[in-house]
């Protein structure tokens, strides 16, 4: 098996009302591949801030001799937050699985999370079943700062994070797609918003 990852990319729109109260959309990403024999898979690892909290991807992108193909893939986020020293777990989503096209894309939300101004960051984990096998990748999101959503006053950030967390990777799904077995939630649960 080939892996590999992708640049890391970080987008900030923001935009604050008279409040204070942020109304804007921050989002960091990144991304890694996996290929084995004629199949090739992407995970894209996503954490976003939005006016209703926290959200986070693991979406899936499966091909097959160089072209996209339709197949069951199962996804699973971690979520992290800096405690101003280390990366702490502050809930898991389970896996979930899905085959609506080549791309399979679940977001969840999870509203303050595990408290406000902090910053938050994922690993994403993502797997395609190649007929015989599950294959795939994961990615970290690099991390974003989630400020105080009812605040009057905007907080400064402290210095930012360095390093990941060393999770153990958590293993690929068991059985095949009809007889799935799928790891459920842990710690903090979020609300699925798109599977």
């Amino acid at each position: 098996m080939r892996l590999r990852r992708g640049h890391r990319r970080l987008h900030l729109e923001a935009h604050v009302r008279g409040t204070g109260t942020p109304d804007y959309w921050i989002f960091s990403y990144d991304w890694a591949t996996s290929s084995t024999g004629g199949y090739e898979h992407g995970t894209r690892s996503r954490v976003e801030f939005l006016p209703d909290g926290v959200h986070t991807g693991a979406d899936g992108f499966s091909y097959r001799d160089g072209s996209r193909w339709r197949t069951t893939q199962v996804s699973e986020n971690l979520l992290y937050y800096w405690d101003g020293g280390t990366w702490v777990q502050c809930g898991g989503t389970g896996q979930v699985s899905g085959s609506s096209s080549f791309t399979f894309a679940p977001t969840w939300g999870w509203g303050g999370a595990c408290g406000e101004n902090r910053y938050y960051a994922t690993t994403a984990w993502s797997w395609q079943w190649t007929g015989s096998a599950w294959d795939g990748s994961s990615a970290w999101s690099g991390f974003l700062w989630a400020p105080c959503r009812g605040c009057l006053a905007a907080t400064e950030p402290p210095p930012a994070p360095t390093g990941r967390p060393s999770a153990e990777p958590p293993a690929p799904p068991t059985g095949p797609p009809g007889r799935l077995k799928l790891r459920p939630p842990t710690g903090t649960t979020p609300k699925s918003i798109r599977t």
